[in-house]
């Protein structure tokens, strides 16, 4: 169902009642408290659209593979560049944008990633994933420099996030068929 359609589909919207209201000479008070009533009906039907949408995108979004191996940890994950390139054709079909940006934590050595989710309607959703500062490995010992160590806490947050905000299951390929045989089972 598109934007406008779940717009229409509710009946007596305010801009009739001010269209009503303005030719019968209603007063500048009353003519804003219905404006006032507009902008949050407005609002209301935005966060709707964003909730439609929002369960279209995560029907539509099936898996991303696991593609990379931790040499540290030799667990396989799934790249950043990976998720965004399998999801953002769908997400921003239905009218979604998504922007990250650094935000204040509490937690020391630590780094809170803000992701902004915006619906081509106005509606807005904030989200956060705080991750430790990276920059040591599994034995303990500096493996990087501070900058390369924010970046790294950075990415491994904004990969997270898009997996959390969009509902992404992630899976090993090791053979091209791994998910054909989840779905069998």
């Amino acid at each position: 169902m598109s934007d406008q359609e779940l717009i229409e589909k509710n009946t007596g919207s305010p801009d009739e009642m001010i269209r009503m209201a303005v030719s019968n000479g209603v007063d500048l008070d009353k003519l804003e408290k219905l404006l006032i009533l507009r902008e949050r009906w407005d609002m209301n039907q935005a966060k709707k659209a964003f909730s439609e949408s929002m369960v279209t995108v995560q029907g539509q979004i099936v898996f991303v593979n696991k593609t990379l191996t931790n040499s540290q940890t030799h667990s396989k994950y799934a790249s950043l560049d990976n998720i965004i390139c399998q999801t953002k054709n769908i997400y921003t079909e239905y009218g979604f944008s998504i922007s990250f940006y650094e935000g204040q934590t509490e937690k020391p050595e630590h780094i809170r990633i803000c992701a902004d989710v915006v619906h081509r309607l106005g509606h807005k959703e904030t989200y956060w994933f705080d991750v430790p500062l990276d920059g040591k490995g599994i034995k303990g010992n500096a493996n990087m420099t501070l900058i390369h160590a924010k970046a790294s806490s950075t990415s491994y947050a904004r990969r997270y996030l898009m997996c959390m905000i969009w509902n992404i299951p992630t899976t090993d390929d090791n053979d091209g068929n791994t998910v054909e045989k989840e779905k069998i089972n």
